[in-house]
């Protein structure tokens, strides 16, 4: 498939492929629709064309959204990244994490780095089909769009067995955003 081609890619010869036609080569990998195209552009301006205006509010996250869409997080059961935007009073810290899931506060709240969390999800291996191929090059898409819109980025872990995640950071307008999933670990 199209995943070597994308492999041996730089940077810059990446973001001209994915600002060409159709996506060029990023476009042509399987499980990367015009969605996570948009998204991945909107995050990764053409050199030649810098953004004119700073993003909208809620841009960062309506990128992010569409480039985690049906991506779901292996566990023992798989499930999606779900935007999310902190509403609470006060800033995102574990305490106030806890309090707002309604779990005791000796729960159990680990932190992680944003590559600590999406490096194996990103991994690729001989041993991978290509759908397995493409779905962690969109993780590797994901974290990248996230490191690149979204500052401050902490991964909360919270509880054990069923686990709470949540990747958080702070966008252009300063609001606490990212996506949350659940990870099943007997």
């Amino acid at each position: 498939g199209e995943l070597p081609r994308l492999r041996g890619l730089d940077r810059e010869a990446f973001v001209r492929e994915l600002h060409a036609p159709g996506g060029g080569a990023v476009g042509r990998v399987a499980g990367i629709g015009e969605k996570a195209l948009a998204a991945l552009r909107a995050a990764i301006p053409a050199p030649d064309r810098a953004p004119t205006a700073a993003p909208a509010p809620g841009g960062a996250l309506a990128a992010i959204a569409a480039a985690a869409q049906g991506l779901l997080v292996p566990s023992e059961s798989d499930y999606p990244l779900v935007p999310f935007r902190w509403e609470g009073q006060a800033p995102l810290t574990p305490a106030a994490l806890l309090a707002h899931l309604g779990l005791p506060p000796d729960t159990p709240v680990e932190t992680r780095t944003l590559e600590a969390f999406f490096d194996p999800l990103a991994r690729t291996a001989d041993w991978m089909d290509e759908g397995q191929r493409a779905q962690a090059a969109r993780f590797a898409a994901l974290r990248d769009l996230i490191a690149a819109r979204l500052r401050d980025v902490v991964v909360y872990r919270v509880g054990r067995v069923r686990i709470t995640v949540l990747i958080a950071g702070q966008d252009a307008a300063g609001a606490t955003v990212g996506l949350r999933t659940t990870l099943i670990e007997t």
